[in-house]
């Protein structure tokens, strides 16, 4: 069953029973989005951490358009000492199109084993920050679907279902 979230009503789910994640992760979702984004406007699929405070953020995924005009999608952290590591690949998503997305993360590897899944095809990913770093978890608050925690202006604005959080990293077999 999908969830409507729109963006001008603020609207998220809380995910209560969601542990920090520090040596694996796979995050998955269909997603649809309902309206285009704005240059430097992140919009949250699901996220763990302070809102607000980049250097607390035990995991994020986002849709957001760069300065370059590009659309994408990231997986993102913070470790100790305000270090941040980001995933990216750029993607232009059709508006009320369905998109199944997945990515996993293995921290226990070195470099980070990271990859992602949209609708099955592997993606080529731009990293930025440490490539070797395990996600912070001090003080990381209740993660969310459709905003990032204590919401701001990063709501999701469109449809998402069947989310999926796991402590494992899942292989594409």
């Amino acid at each position: 069953m999908a969830r409507a979230f729109t963006r001008a009503s603020s609207h998220t789910i809380s995910l209560p029973s969601v542990a920090d994640l520090t040596t694996a992760m796979t995050f998955g979702c269909w997603l649809q989005t309902a309206s285009a984004s704005a240059v430097a406007e992140y919009r949250t699929l699901c996220g763990k951490g302070r809102s607000g405070d980049a250097t607390d953020r035990n995991f994020g995924f986002d849709f957001r358009r760069v300065a370059s005009g590009n659309e994408g999608l990231e997986m993102y952290w913070t470790q100790p000492v305000n270090n941040y590591s980001e995933y990216y690949f750029d993607v232009t998503l059709s508006l009320n199109t369905w998109y199944h997305l997945v990515w996993t993360a293995d921290w226990s590897t070195n470099p980070d084993t990271v990859a992602c899944y949209l609708n099955g095809a592997a993606q080529s990913l731009s990293v930025g920050g440490s490539t070797d770093a395990t996600p912070t978890t001090g003080a990381t608050p209740v993660p969310n679907m459709g905003a990032f925690h204590g919401g701001g202006s990063d709501y999701w604005d469109g449809r998402l279902a069947e989310g999926v959080i796991m402590p494992v990293a899942i292989t594409e077999a």
